[in-house]
């Protein structure tokens, strides 16, 4: 087998400068060798790839100069090594180093949130370029991935609430992966992203259920009347009592012996970019319950009917 060591050409002004600091004699990880020959075809991509795996196995890497570049590369070729017969494997290691950004970059909550974000667009990129009979075969990667990150519940460190509140949801994944089962019969088995959902959503109404309820805080502060059918309507969806609705429903939700099933009815309630929504659509609304019938139009829905 043919040993990388450090390149004679360095393409990565980020590299170069990391080897005249610290006078390292890189060496690409052995499995990620698989990624290099995957690649052997297509000499640009190659090439790049080559800078970019010194870069990630270099002992000082830098995630903050790499992340930019490997998310660019990643969500650009994805489907040159889904299309791929090691597609699996290729998956299992481009997961392994995002774990591996995750783990080196807890303290730097920035560039976690950063990272997070692009190995949810990595998955969700990955997942649409499945067709149907690929599904199994990429059925352990995947699944995988879907169980490592519900691990971070057990630990103390914040990248599962990164996950929670990030602007690429994982609800969204799940809801391209669970589109499989409605166009055709399958055996995947939806029971790891499921827990990883359920994960998300306990961690997201615990961290609304903390804030302040927000229905007697502006009954308090906004003279709103408490009989005020439409702003009751109005802040309901928002409110601690529907938090603990969601939370008892998401917790009553068998996942095991239907976990397809119960993944769909997890995907029915709201996550935390739905309940940011709701938030921002307040003002709006709370302006057409002041709002005169004939400015607002008789017989049109009535402020909060969008809400459940």
């Amino acid at each position: 087998m043919k040993i990388h060591t450090s390149p004679a050409v360095i393409e990565s002004d980020a590299l170069r400068a990391n080897l005249l600091e610290t006078a390292e004699n890189v060496v690409i990880d052995p499995e990620l060798l698989l990624l290099l020959d995957m690649m052997k075809k297509f000499k640009g991509l190659y090439s790049s790839l080559e800078s970019l795996l010194y870069e990630i196995c270099h002992p000082f890497r830098n995630w903050s100069l790499i992340l930019p570049v490997f998310r660019s590369f990643v969500l650009k070729n994805t489907g040159h090594f889904v299309r791929h017969q090691e597609g699996p494997t290729a998956v299992e290691l481009f997961a392994r180093l995002f774990f591996e950004a995750i783990n080196d970059s807890e303290k730097n909550e920035t560039l976690l949130s950063l990272i997070i974000e692009a190995k949810i667009a990595w998955i969700e990129k990955t997942i649409s370029l499945l067709e149907a009979g690929d599904l199994e075969r990429f059925e352990k990667p995947l699944n995988h991935i879907f169980t490592m990150m519900r691990e971070f519940e057990k630990g103390d460190g914040p990248a599962l609430m990164h996950i929670v509140q990030g602007q690429h949801p994982m609800k969204k994944v799940a809801g391209h992966l669970l589109a499989f089962s409605a166009r055709q019969p399958t055996s995947f088995d939806y029971r790891p992203i499921a827990q990883l959902m359920r994960a998300i959503l306990l961690k997201n109404y615990e961290y609304w259920l903390l804030e302040d309820d927000p229905m007697p805080w502006f009954l308090e502060r906004c003279g709103i009347l408490r009989n005020d059918f439409h702003s009751e309507q109005l802040f309901s969806s928002i409110s601690h009592e529907s938090m603990q609705k969601h939370r008892d429903t998401l917790v009553a939700i068998d996942i095991e012996s239907d976990p397809g099933g119960g993944l769909s009815r997890i995907l029915d309630l709201p996550a935390h970019i739905d309940i940011v929504r709701f938030y921002k659509e307040i003002p709006e609304r709370l302006a057409k319950i002041d709002s005169t019938p004939e400015e607002e139009g008789q017989g049109q829905n009535r402020p909060g009917d969008h809400f459940v």
